[in-house]
């Protein structure tokens, strides 16, 4: 995977160097950097097989868990939301309404859609025309 080496120290507050390991708050693995090229820097992912760890939302809340297999020199991760969790995301908070082994279904919806509002009110004053 190649990267630009402003974004790398960006998201590392370093200079990329061969060969060295880096870890990333958030990142369940670290990544290792195979070579510099002027602007292009070229990392390579290195989880280990078998991992299992959490997965969490924008306030670090836990919505289920997410393991690797390394096949193949690919990593697969297979994703485990818990249905019926609530989350916060860049798209605002929503609930997990359905899982299957593609797809996660969420409900952006207020808590209160749908719901029938009864509001008692009480006039305090009245201006007439």
């Amino acid at each position: 995977m190649n990267t630009t080496r402003e974004l790398f120290k960006l998201t590392f507050e370093e200079d990329p160097e061969p060969g060295k390991l880096y870890e990333l708050r958030g990142m369940e693995w670290p990544v290792r950097v195979l070579a510099v090229q002027n602007e292009t820097v070229t990392i390579r992912h290195e989880p280990e097989d078998g991992l299992i760890f959490d997965m969490k939302d924008n306030v670090g809340e836990v919505y289920g868990t997410s393991s690797v297999t390394l096949r193949e020199g690919k990593i697969i991760l297979t994703s485990h939301p818990i249905e019926g969790k609530t989350l916060t995301t860049v798209m605002g908070e929503g609930r997990i309404t359905e899982v299957n082994e593609t797809h996660m279904k969420m409900d952006f919806n207020h808590k209160l859609a749908g719901k029938t509002l009864v509001f008692e009110i009480t006039l305090l004053n009245f201006i007439p025309r």
